[in-house]
């Protein structure tokens, strides 16, 4: 169309996109579709049969393996040194795949050792992998179908093709259809006796550990953060101490709209007295201060890491599984009573719901 609008030009184009952006079509099993089966490594014949066969069984699930090269031709071509799987995947990249699916057959005597592996080439990353022992009369013409049949399923799972697995059905009762009961019983909550006694321990520590955290977070927080409190009246004190005596080179003004600390902390004389501070006493109480500070802080994550142990001691304390048994005799409302007799001994009775 030499002569064509635009606007169809643009139009043609807009249609293409699905089909070019398209990701490549993936198989039931998880495999996409552009996948080569490179030839088995190993004794010629007998890698070279079971190589034909699982090609064969892996057709049948969709993945054609069109692009035919043995695992030996790929490293030769490539240069790879053994399993060297980044190397293995840029040859899968030169033949314009997406997975590859390699092995080998290794061994002698009457049994052989298969490994069979699926990489993502893109990824350079092996997302399933096999090995097993297989006896020669498996991988002779007779069984090799079947052989083949097998590894491609333990390899990639059922095929699409395969039967369900027939699944018991509930057995029914007068009211209807009964689930099985699970096994192993159900959770419930409550106290379950015999108590073991380190679940005792480990609730009655973590507690007290908590609550001894917990006071003194809050006690320490409230003694810093007090405008009334002592640590908070003491330092004005020193400050008001600093204005009344008759060195007025610390003198640190309690009314100033700065930090006294700082203030109180500034050295006059660094070279000539190192370490000295204008007022002592001030900075004393700043020290103070900061001290109950960082103990503060250290209760209060002492408080969170307690409370947590406290919280799951008392799940295990409480929470526990009830016996099949149990879940059984609930199940069908077990009740049993007794009653003392005038004449001696006593009656016991019980109902039971079927």
């Amino acid at each position: 169309m030499r002569n064509a609008h635009p606007c169809l030009a643009a139009l043609t184009t807009l249609a293409l996109l699905p089909c070019l952006l398209a990701p490549a079509p993936v198989l039931a099993n998880g495999m996409a579709e552009d996948t080569a089966v490179l030839g088995l490594e190993g004794e010629g014949d007998v890698a070279g049969a079971l190589t034909s066969a699982l090609r064969k069984q892996l057709e049948r699930r969709g993945i054609q393996g069109e692009k035919q090269m043995t695992l030996v031709e790929l490293k030769l071509t490539m240069g790879c040194e053994g399993e060297d799987v980044g190397c293995i995947s840029e040859g899968g990249k030169t033949l314009e795949v997406e997975q590859l699916i390699y092995g080998s057959v290794e061994g002698g005597g009457d049994e052989l050792t298969v490994k069979l592996n699926v990489l993502d080439v893109g990824k350079a990353k092996i997302t399933n992998g096999l090995t097993t022992t297989l006896s020669r009369a498996e991988l002779e013409s007779a069984q090799i179908d079947d052989t083949a049949a097998d590894l491609v399923t333990r390899l990639l799972g059922p095929g699409p093709d395969a039967e369900p697995s027939a699944v018991p059905l509930p057995a029914e009762t007068a009211e209807g259809v009964e689930p099985p009961p699970k096994e192993g019983g159900r959770v419930v909550w409550g106290v379950h006796k015999p108590i073991a006694r380190w679940k005792l321990a480990g609730l009655g520590v973590s507690g007290g550990l908590f609550a001894g955290s917990l006071a003194t977070a809050i006690a320490t927080s409230l003694v810093i953060r007090n405008p009334n409190g002592w640590v908070y009246k003491e330092l004005i004190g020193a400050a008001e101490d600093s204005l009344q005596d008759d060195k007025p080179e610390n003198d640190v003004d309690p009314d100033m709209s700065g930090d006294l600390c700082a203030a109180a902390r500034v050295q006059p004389n660094p070279e000539d007295e190192p370490g000295a501070v204008t007022n002592a006493k001030v900075t004393q109480v700043c020290n103070k201060a900061e001290a109950l500070a960082t103990t503060a802080n250290v209760a209060w994550i002492t408080t969170g890491v307690f409370g947590v142990a406290t919280v799951a001691f008392t799940v295990l304390l409480f929470a526990h599984k009830e016996k099949p048994g149990a879940q059984a005799l609930r199940r069908h409302d077990l009740k049993l009573g007794a009653a003392p007799m005038r004449q001696g001994g006593a009656m016991v009775g019980g109902s039971f719901d079927f």
